[in-house]
């Protein structure tokens, strides 16, 4: 039978002693205002920052130890026309950056041009041979984006050859900082939202700065290409809180009323016609952006939000979308061969981590495979593609255990190595891949227990039958959009009965249930009341209402449309026998 306790529950309710208090002041739903309260806000001036964000909200304070001189390298180049060169990143928050960069830098009057390097033959940041390219054509000044703060010997050479370099990055820094002209990096010195910016934040932010500087005008107040800051955003999974929720959330409204041509053709093939939202976003744009850089160049998808021509951006969609289609088959293989690997090998099914390998992996698409083995299997996923000499790995974790640490214990053994304690990277010699393996087990197996395995369920609230209707779904719209620490809202309701429920859609995979609860009144007086519930995904759970009669459902809330009809509709995430 399977495990049907494997979530930790806990009460997420905060500060509820200001609820009162706010109420008085701040026209908004008691429910949305707890939930507000539960993301750590507490003044009537965040509430309402949070609730109304605007451009205008947005710091001034940015980088003030590095951004003048960046700035000010940056006015010298353009106005003396210099070769300047963007150096960008092949995921879809360095592509977005890229994309900016260029086009505001030629809008000053730029000489400018862009470099990506390739994911499997260069791999991440600036290289040596990079470098060298960019000199014998004549380059002047690389400005970065989404990388450089970590390539110190890159920027000693640049500097020999006679190149300066301007990063603009937001990667944690290491100890031994690179010798540019400016590190335009917020975590250098910042301790506040600017802090969780993504590399397109980071590049928007100096980039207004340059703006300002060049032309006397905020390109952050005019929203140019705020769009795409949504987008590399919401894409990187950094906190869509602060100047984040502000980036993302005039995206969205950008995004929905028009759009580049790259991106009416995109969502043309995904066959999407929906409002665009984060979701749409995170699972949809988003991989189909990165799956040009996993795969082949990310230059295909730099074009694609660049193009004004309308056959360009078709044949580029369509490009995209193939590229995208094999890495789903890609990804497919990888996970059936992680299964069959883990099914045979009771030692596997028993470990606290899984360390897989192959040399028939790409490594462009085992973060994602780790990903969903992680959640598959209820524990941390290392997935190694072995290609030549030098192995690539990527770790993803499971029920916030720290896999970054367990990955440090192991660094005499790796070339190298990067990442934090949710998901990390490394490259590896072939020769120690069987050392790493045992080791790194090792270290976690002695680390975790059983407890430390189950994934939490944060719940915001308590919600009565009573208050589960359309108008408190739709005073729940105002917390979008939802992302990285500012997740949908999870309720619990206690004590419903299931009338009806049955195993439905392909497969029979997913649970239809029907739950009733009875208020009483009085001894003699009771109201009767229906919710609709649909559990994605958890056909297993129809054992659970076989046996019991009342329950404990934690869910979110949407708005089933049928036929025309709206009603509210559970999103069932979990589900417990009642103790009432």
């Amino acid at each position: 039978m399977p495990n049907f306790y494997k979530h930790k529950w806990i009460d997420n309710t905060k500060n509820e002693n200001l609820l009162s208090q706010l109420s008085e002041t701040i026209d908004v739903n008691p429910i949305v205002l707890q939930i507000i309260l539960n993301r750590g806000f507490s003044t009537k001036e965040q509430i309402e920052d949070f609730l109304y964000p605007s451009i205008k909200q947005v710091s001034k304070a940015f980088c003030p130890a590095q951004i003048d001189k960046a700035t000010d390298r940056v006015a010298v180049a353009i106005s003396g026309k210099e070769k300047i060169c963007v150096f960008g990143d092949y995921d879809a928050d360095g592509v977005t950056g890229t994309v900016i960069l260029v086009d505001a830098l030629r809008q000053l009057g730029a000489d400018v041009s862009y470099y990506v390097p390739l994911r499997y033959s260069e791999g991440y940041g600036m290289n040596v041979n990079a470098v060298r390219l960019l000199h014998e054509q004549g380059i002047q000044l690389i400005v970065t984006v989404d990388c450089g703060i970590s390539n110190y010997d890159e920027i000693v050479l640049a500097k020999e050859l006679g190149i300066d370099v301007v990063v603009t990055d937001h990667h944690t820094p290491p100890e031994k900082l690179p010798p540019a002209i400016a590190l335009v990096n917020p975590k250098l010195e910042h301790k506040d939202d600017n802090n969780f910016l993504a590399g397109v934040g980071v590049a928007y932010k100096f980039l207004d700065k340059l703006f300002l500087k060049m032309k006397d005008s905020s390109l952050m107040l005019s929203k140019k290409h705020v769009e795409l800051v949504a987008i590399g955003t919401i894409t990187d999974v950094v906190p869509l809180l602060g100047e984040n929720r502000v980036f993302v959330k005039e995206g969205l409204k950008k995004l929905n009323g028009q759009k580049s041509l790259g991106l009416q053709y995109l969502l043309e093939k995904m066959g999407f016609k929906d409002k665009l939202d984060s979701f749409t976003i995170g699972f949809g744009i988003g991989p189909r952006l990165n799956a040009a850089g996993r795969l082949d160049s990310a230059k295909v998808a730099i074009d694609l939000l660049k193009t004004k021509s309308v056959k360009e951006a078709k044949a580029l969609s369509e490009e995209l979308h193939q590229l995208n289609e094999k890495r789903k088959i890609e990804g497919n293989t990888i996970h059936s061969q992680s299964v069959a690997m883990v099914e045979k090998d009771a030692t596997l099914l028993n470990s606290k981590v899984l360390v897989l390998s192959s040399d028939k992996w790409e490594a462009g698409v085992i973060g994602i495979v780790s990903s969903q083995l992680a959640k598959k299997y209820e524990r941390p996923v290392a997935l190694i593609s072995v290609k030549g000499e030098v192995a690539r790995g990527s770790i993803r974790s499971f029920a916030n255990v720290d896999i970054f640490i367990a990955l440090e214990g192991c660094k005499e053994l790796l070339l190298n190595y990067g990442g934090h304690k949710e998901a990390a990277g490394f490259e590896i010699a072939k020769e120690k891949i069987a050392d790493f393996k045992e080791k790194y087990i090792s270290i976690l197996d002695s680390q975790l227990s059983e407890q430390d395995l189950k994934s939490e369920i944060l719940i915001d609230k308590e919600l009565t039958v009573g208050q589960i209707n359309i108008e408190t779904i739709e005073d729940l719209k105002v917390l979008e959009p939802y992302g990285e620490a500012n997740r949908e809202p999870i309720f619990i309701t206690k004590g419903l009965t299931p009338v009806d429920y049955e195993c439905v859609g392909k497969d029979k995979a997913h649970l239809r249930v029907l739950f009733e609860k009875v208020d009483y009144i009085s001894m003699d007086d009771y109201q009767t009341q229906e919710l609709s519930a649909i559990g994605f995904n958890m056909k297993e759970y129809k054992q659970i209402l076989d046996n019991d009669t009342r329950f404990d459902v934690v869910y979110n809330l949407a708005i089933n449309d049928y036929y025309g009809k709206q009603e509210p509709q559970l999103r069932i995430l979990d589900i417990r026998p009642s103790k009432e």
